[in-house]
C-alpha cells in the first residue's frame, strides 16, 4: 500500500487535472454564448434554446468547480481565489440565467460580459505554470564574441575589467590581475 504522502499527491494531481479541465471547458462554453446569442438575433429559435441550454451547462459546471477549487486549496495548496471565484461565477451565473429567461436584456447582456472576464480570470489562476530557470553566472566576457581583434579606433591605455553578465541581468565586475 502506497505510504499517505504518496496517496495525498496522486489525489491533489487528479483534483488539479480535474480542476483545469472543468475550468477549460467552462470558459470554451462561456465564449461560446455569445455567438449563441448572436446567432439568435437573426430570428432562429434553435440558436436561442442552445443559448439557454448552454447556460444551463454552465452554471452545473460552476457548481461542479466550487468543491474542487476548494480540495485545490485546502490540501492542494491552491490559491484561495479559485473557489472564492467559481463561487462567485455560480452565483453570478445563476443569476445570469433568471434574466435571461425574464428577458431582461439590460441586465443580462452586461453580466454576461463579467461572467465571461471571469471565467478567462479563473483559468488564469488555475492553469499550471512553468517553473522560471534559476539564474547562474554566465562565465564569458562581454566582448568575447570580438575575439582577440584590437580595435582600430581606440586605444585603451590599460586593460580593461572583465565584465559578466548572469541570466537575469546583473552585470558582474572583475578586475584582471
Amino acid at each position: 500500500m502506497p505510504e499517505p504522502s504518496t496517496r495525498m499527491t496522486v489525489f491533489n494531481r487528479i483534483v488539479r487535472v480535474l480542476l483545469v479541465v472543468g475550468v477549460v471547458g467552462h470558459a470554451a462554453l462561456a465564449c461560446l454564448q455569445p455567438f449563441l446569442a448572436g446567432w439568435s438575433l437573426d430570428g432562429d429559435g434553435t440558436a436561442l434554446l442552445l443559448h439557454g441550454a448552454n447556460g444551463g451547462v454552465i452554471v452545473s459546471l460552476s457548481m461542479a468547480l466550487i468543491p474542487l477549487g476548494v480540495l485545490w486549496w485546502r490540501p492542494g495548496g491552491g490559491s484561495l481565489w479559485a473557489p472564492v471565484l467559481a463561487l462567485l461565477l455560480f452565483a453570478a451565473e445563476t443569476f445570469q440565467l433568471g434574466m435571461g429567461y425574464a428577458d431582461i436584456l439590460v441586465i443580462h447582456v452586461p453580466l454576461g460580459v463579467g461572467i465571461l472576464l471571469g471565467s478567462l480570470l479563473l483559468c488564469g489562476i488555475t492553469l499550471p505554470r512553468r517553473p522560471r530557470p534559476t539564474a547562474r553566472a554566465e562565465t564569458r566576457p562581454m566582448n568575447a564574441h570580438l575575439g582577440d581583434v584590437p580595435h582600430a579606433t581606440t586605444r585603451p591605455t590599460h586593460d580593461p575589467p572583465t565584465v559578466t553578465r548572469t541570466t537575469d541581468g546583473r552585470a558582474e565586475r572583475k578586475a584582471l590581475s
